[in-house]
């Protein structure tokens, strides 16, 4: 304690520390072994007052951290020229003794400890500046990491399970260093990553944090040096006690991994060995969860006659506030999703995912049509949009026993358009909620809603639709039809200049109603009886669509680029719209019925579609109808080319 009980005596122990600034003058009669002996002494007695919590306070009370940094650094350098130095320091002495390494490294690691009691459970309790972490990585960086490599050597020659290697000093600090973004290139740069996937092996969670912001910019890196088999071991290790927080980093980073951004990273997983075992352990954290919502809704069902229905969507709505908060909701699931989805394309594991787990495909089947998740819910269509291709190959197959079917598919689709469709207030409004998460990875958020989410399982009915049966595609038409009604009545219907803009452009509606119209497009373009179509009120729901956009969407009101992407998609639903009554008249209609009458008929639905002041007593469907489709014939640009060609033809059939 003496030799750091004032400044200038700390200082000369630090300058002491660098064996080749020490005084080699020829009237001192020592050997030439003589400084780095003292060097090492001075090294024990420092590292000492580490180990005690003294070295820290004199440091930060004198002013000379950046000094005691540079010393003791250029002291681990200096001593790495001598290779016993290093077998010395993994294996220690009997008598206490210890290497200049390992007690600079156990003084940086004194040095960099903050004293915050109030810390979180799981922070760092060392505190590096940026600047300090970029000097050490880039000086110090090979040296430590192979120390902490050769460290890891001896550990596994003595086969001693019992010792926490992650809680030695130079692990320690690797992990810290590691942890700080800047300091990580340089890091990785100094034989780090190889180190750091060792490290991750154990479950330490700063490391494998690493290895993932390592992978952001070069996921190869992480390749080569067996990052993934690190990781996929953590996860399947069965002897190993690990944190939800563990399992979770470990998910998302092989999730990352699998990426379509990552260059052979799927397939190297796919061939790893414990990969079977990863895709099981990912699909029990599916069913674990399905099995609480089961268990939920059996409690919910028993309660809910007897709980107040105001009570009732006030928990609803509380549950839903929450999950809009916490991003992180359901982070371990979605991780997932996203790992099993990617290697749906690698043939080693689709047998594995696919058809040789019911539990499985059952769980996600279930989180597809559970609107309480929605997150989930999302991520579990996409999940089916990747399986789809792969769909046909089974259902030829008439001895397989796998539930994943399109007959299992269109069900789940429908149940969930269907379940729109009851008067459940509180089920519909569903429609207003907005999340902005991160979903399978994907570079930007998303602003989650009901609307984003039908929207996905339509495009999976366009994808499925010549392969399903008539009776599916007549189920399909009345429920989409409704989608499409409730939504015009819920956007269009509801125009008053500034909740118009609200509704139409921040809720995902002009995605829906391009997912809606299109399939309308694929029903019409079928077999199904035209007067089938006609009973529906989707004739009159794409007319008022039409009649509204023409109105509604000119050039010089829609200058928000904001606005762009969501115009976009509602500029298409109306080039489906158009392309859906061309189609209809094509069709043949009963003989006592006439285009004329058809569309006389719609104008009492078309009312209740439009908003009050832009529909007139005095006008009827027909002329409205007439006056739009002119509009839209004589914009011949580009753009809109074909609704022009398409609202011409339309016009030779109506208005001859």
């Amino acid at each position: 304690p003496l030799m750091i009980s004032d400044a200038k005596s700390l200082s000369i122990c630090l300058d002491l520390l660098d064996c080749s600034n020490t005084s080699s003058s020829s009237d001192v009669d020592n050997n030439d072994e003589d400084p780095k002996h003292v060097s090492r002494i001075v090294a024990h007695v420092i590292g000492t007052c580490a180990e005690r919590g003294e070295l820290a306070p004199a440091v930060e009370k004198f002013n000379l951290r950046s000094t005691a940094i540079a010393s003791l650094s250029a002291a681990c350098l200096i001593d790495s020229n001598a290779e016993e130095e290093d077998e010395d320091y993994i294996m220690g002495t009997e008598d206490g003794g210890s290497s200049v390494t390992k007690s600079c490294l156990h003084a940086l690691v004194g040095i960099f400890s903050s004293y915050n009691d109030n810390k979180n459970e799981g922070d760092s309790n060392m505190k590096l500046s940026v600047t300090e972490a970029q000097t050490i990585a880039s000086n110090l960086g090979a040296k430590l990491s192979n120390v902490v490599l050769q460290r890891f050597v001896k550990h596994a020659e003595e086969g001693n399970k019992k010792t926490d290697i992650t809680n030695v000093p130079e692990v320690s600090l690797l992990c810290e260093l590691a942890s700080i973004k800047e300091a990580l290139p340089d890091l990785c740069a100094n034989g780090g990553l190889e180190a750091l996937s060792l490290v991750a092996n154990e479950g330490e969670i700063s490391a494998i944090y690493a290895l993932h912001e390592a992978c952001k910019s070069e996921p190869a890196l992480v390749l080569n040096v067996e990052g993934h088999i690190s990781i996929m071991h953590v996860l399947t290790d069965e002897d190993q006690v690990k944190s939800d927080q563990v399992d979770l980093a470990c998910m998302e980073l092989l999730a990352s991994l699998c990426s379509k951004d990552t260059k052979n990273g799927r397939a190297t997983i796919a061939k790893a060995d414990d990969c079977h075992a990863c895709i099981a352990h990912a699909s029990n954290i599916l069913c674990r969860i399905t099995n609480r919502i089961a268990d939920e809704k059996n409690i919910d069902k028993e309660t809910k006659d007897e709980e107040p229905e105001k009570e009732r969507i006030t928990a609803f709505w509380e549950r839903k506030q929450i999950e809009k908060k916490d991003s992180s909701v359901h982070a371990l699931e979605l991780a997932s999703l996203s790992l099993l989805s990617s290697l749906l394309h690698e043939s080693a594991c689709r047998d594995d995912i696919l058809f040789e787990n019911n539990n499985l495909i059952q769980s996600i089947l279930l989180l597809a049509s559970n609107h309480d998740q929605i997150n989930l819910q999302y991520a579990s269509l996409a999940f089916l949009w990747n399986a789809l291709p792969y769909l046909e190959n089974v259902n030829s197959d008439t001895t397989s026993t796998s539930t994943f079917s399109l007959a299992s598919l269109s069900s789940t689709l429908l149940s969930l358009l269907s379940s729109r469709d009851s008067n459940d207030k509180s089920s519909f409004n569903i429609i207003g909620v907005e999340t902005n998460v991160q979903m399978g990875y994907m570079k930007e958020a998303l602003s989650l809603n009901q609307n984003l989410v039908m929207a996905r399982a339509l495009s999976l009915l366009h994808q499925s639709f010549f392969k399903i049966s008539m009776d599916t595609k007549l189920s399909m038409l009345d429920a989409t039809s409704i989608q499409l009604s409730r939504l015009l009545e819920n956007t269009i219907a509801t125009n008053n200049k500034k909740n118009y803009r609200r509704v139409m452009f921040k809720t995902n509606s002009g995605r829906l109603a391009c997912e809606i119209t299109l399939l309308m497009v694929l029903i019409v373009g079928s077999d199904i009886n035209t007067s089938l179509i006609l009973q529906t009120p989707v004739v009159a729901a794409m007319i008022s669509l039409i009649i509204h956009h023409c109105d509604a969407f000119k050039p010089d009101k829609t200058s928000n680029l904001d606005e762009s992407e969501e115009l976009s998609y509602w500029n298409a639903a109306t080039t489906n719209a158009i392309q859906f009554l061309s189609v209809l008249m094509m069709k043949p209609i009963e003989s006592d019925k006439c285009w004329e009458n058809v569309l006389a008929d719609t104008k009492s639905t078309v009312k209740t579609f439009l908003p009050k002041n832009q529909f007139s007593k005095q006008r009827n469907v027909t002329t409205m109808l007439i006056q739009s489709l002119k509009a839209f014939a004589l914009n011949t640009t580009t753009a809109d080319a074909s609704r022009a060609i398409v609202a011409k033809r339309i016009l030779e059939r109506i208005d001859p």
